[in-house]
């Protein structure tokens, strides 16, 4: 139980790409009224507030590593839990085991808040302040996993992750332990309101997504879309309105008209991790008043590169409803609004991959986001789809069955509230 020696040993590069790491909208013909079933939370004294044998204890948590704390600094209620390290090799934590005893394979969301004072990753670290899980599956098999790790000085920041985003866990779960966790760093850090939800879909979707604001969005990829009667989304580097070869502020409109989502793709298409705290915040922000300042209703932002770190996250939890990345795979019931996965569609997709994702999407009641970039029978590099493969596509999409729903709307569906 609790194998964190040999999580950093075995998952160190499974974690790293991780982290290098989702109007007219034919709603009426979309039967989505129970889309799903929320299952109750297993989890005891999520919210710290019972105390356990004293008073800096909580009922129902153990203590993981160095001995957790229970203070009166709370995100919500009265009481929270406050870990410390002051070594590089300590750890410090506070653990539950939750016995789910799943007779087939339900994705599972794992959350909580947390604030942090001074937190320093040691070399080459990915910890930090986490939610860290141990799943063990109903075959015998174990697979560690951790959120995205948190540093430095921050306020109480949401984070999380669903168990159907990791694609080694394929079984039914037996059960997990739950830690919220401060490893491989030195600092301090304070958890509150952990939750644990277990979800029950019963229906897919599918979204299409155009990412960069390219004209061939407008003059190639929608009458394909129109044909078929769906919309799709659109993300938009502002600085790029109007230039040549990008769509304009009246093609825009035109989409919105249809019922296409407008996204933001930043100000630039420069990566936000490569940036000061202050120009990264003016990306999130300007690219956002821009767009809005136009009357388009902004609530999605498309990371440039799929590039973030907790703090863009953070930044951008207070402006949108989703920082998507570009992470590959489909997304669960349930799916983390800041960990949405997707599908990219370039130029070596065949139909064949789509049907593949589509069959899967349709077997185990998921989201797939296709994201494509220029339409075009060629390009400078992998990022492009020919016409006549969108149109492919579209209309293995249609055959399926799968409705097609915006970004937006696929987050309303399936993201965990």
């Amino acid at each position: 139980m609790l194998g964190l020696d040999m999580y950093n040993a075995d998952m160190k590069q499974l974690s790293t790409m991780y982290f290098s790491v989702v109007l007219f909208i034919l709603l009426s013909f979309i039967p989505f009224q129970a889309l799903h079933a929320e299952l109750l939370d297993p989890l005891a004294n999520g919210d710290f507030e019972q105390a356990g044998e004293t008073a800096q204890s909580a009922y129902g948590w153990q203590a993981y590593g160095s001995n957790y704390r229970r203070v009166s600094q709370p995100h919500s209620g009265a009481w929270s839990v406050r870990l410390q390290t002051d070594s590089f090799s300590a750890q410090a934590g506070a653990y539950q085991r939750l016995d789910l005893t799943q007779t087939e394979p339900k994705p599972v969301f794992i959350g909580a808040y947390v604030k942090g004072q001074r937190i320093e990753n040691s070399p080459g670290g990915y910890f930090g302040a986490s939610l860290y899980v141990e799943v063990h599956l109903k075959d015998g098999q174990v697979v560690y996993w951790n959120s995205v790790g948190n540093f430095g000085t921050f306020p109480w920041r949401w984070i999380g992750f669903n168990t159907g985003t990791v694609t080694t866990i394929n079984q039914p779960i037996d059960h997990i332990f739950v830690i919220p966790i401060l490893a491989s760093a030195i600092g301090t850090a304070w958890f509150d309101d952990v939750t644990v939800t277990e979800f029950d879909p019963t229906q897919s979707a599918v979204t299409l997504m155009f990412d960069d604001g390219e004209l061939s969005t407008l003059t190639e990829a929608k009458p394909i879309l129109d044909d078929f009667g769906i919309v799709g989304s659109a993300a938009i580097v502002t600085d790029n309105l109007g230039e040549s070869g990008f769509m304009n502020l009246a093609d825009l409109k035109e989409l919105v008209a249809r019922g296409w989502e407008i996204v933001s793709h930043g100000l630039t298409h420069s990566d936000l991790t490569t940036m000061s705290e202050r120009r990264m915040k003016r990306e999130l922000q300007r690219s956002k008043q821009i767009l809005e300042g136009y009357g388009f209703t902004i609530r999605n932002f498309a990371l440039p590169f799929g590039a973030y770190n907790a703090a863009i996250l953070s930044e951008g939890a207070k402006l949108y409803n989703s920082m998507r990345a570009y992470e590959l795979g489909d997304n669960p019931q349930g799916a983390f609004p800041y960990d949405i996965k997707v599908r990219s569609v370039v130029n070596t997709t065949t139909l064949a991959e789509v049907n593949e994702w589509l069959a899967k999407a349709a077997a185990e009641k998921r989201w797939d986001v296709l994201v494509f970039h220029s339409i075009s029978e060629t390009g400078d590099d992998a990022y492009y789809v020919s016409p006549d493969r969108l149109r492919g596509i579209v209309q293995i999409i249609a055959d399926s069955g799968i409705p097609v729903v915006t970004y937006n709307t696929g987050l309303q569906l399936f993201s965990v509230k």
